[in-house]
């Protein structure tokens, strides 16, 4: 089938030449046999995404990373959306390691913003279980401005750490973000403690409840519950009431505004032998909802 080729050739309608073509050479042969028949024609990100897209659905790989070279060089500006399928393309092809590569190329092309990449190439290295590089490209993508709302990357990876019981790179990296502008929201406290308390580091998660009553805590929240309910269970597993009996208190007292008849201390004093764990739990939450947090009463 010839083509009909305009007198005057704008990317958009090269886009509609090359997507009716039913074989991808056909089409790659088209989009560049346009520079040589229009000399004052330029290929832009549409066009260049368009001929991507064609030859990485139909596994012409070959063809696909020769078009990508040619995108950079020709400096078009290009959009997020590509770099996110080429990623996709790669990582179902079994080339992890070359959607990592192409990740890390990224800067070296006009592309302003690549908040998409980044969060898929995390889903895949967390899918491989490649955390530590997961760990690396976080870190190494969080100090420009071309990722953006990176709490959403930072539960992701968090969650998957604390899933490998590495709740201590977990940390590391919720510690990191202070140096970042990025402010971890509840979500992000939940999931940390959650991988804390079941990895034992109480110590840990002590100090976390400390820095979530400073940052998101401060006018008591419903929501709030389910994290302190995580640390103060895990210390009663440990058979630590009077530290979990302590930070209660300091919960109702400074965070929750409970009521002053709900300050009094807790007598979890015969629950000391560790014979009754789920009693104390019960107490504990008792006192949480009923004394703490008048929405959840209302």
């Amino acid at each position: 089938m010839s083509i009909r080729w305009p007198r005057v050739l704008t990317p958009t309608y090269l886009s509609q030449i090359i997507k009716t073509q039913k074989n991808p050479l056909k089409a790659l042969n088209i989009f560049n046999e346009a520079k040589s028949r229009y000399p004052n024609y330029y290929h832009n990100g549409p066009v260049y995404a368009t001929m991507i897209s064609i030859l990485g659905t139909l596994g012409r790989l070959n063809e696909m990373r020769d078009v990508i070279e040619q995108m950079k060089e020709d400096s078009c500006e290009c959009k997020d959306s590509v770099f996110v399928s080429v990623i996709k393309t790669y990582a179902n092809a079994g080339l992890v390691d070359e959607a990592i590569s192409l990740y890390k190329s990224i800067p070296r092309f006009n592309c302003v913003n690549w908040t998409e990449s980044f969060n898929t190439m995390l889903q895949i290295m967390v899918k491989e279980n490649r955390l530590e590089i997961a760990h690396r490209l976080f870190v190494e993508s969080s100090c420009g401005w071309e990722v953006r709302s990176l709490v959403r990357a930072l539960n992701l990876l968090m969650y998957a750490l604390c899933q490998k019981s590495r709740s201590d790179l977990a940390l590391q990296l919720f510690q990191e973000m202070d140096y970042q502008s990025c402010y971890p929201n509840r979500d992000s406290y939940a999931i940390l403690m959650k991988g804390l308390c079941q990895d034992r580091r109480l110590h840990e998660a002590t100090h976390l409840l400390y820095s979530m009553f400073w940052r998101i805590s401060q006018k008591g929240n419903g929501e709030d519950i389910v994290v302190y309910r995580t640390l103060l269970d895990a210390l009663c597993d440990a058979g630590k009431f009077e530290e979990a009996e302590e930070i209660l208190g300091k919960i109702l007292r400074k965070r929750l505004k409970a009521p002053k008849r709900c300050h009094s201390r807790l007598d979890l004093d015969q629950l000391s032998d560790g014979k009754d764990i789920e009693n104390a739990k019960r107490m504990i939450h008792e006192a949480l909802i009923k004394g703490s947090v008048p929405s959840l009463a209302s």
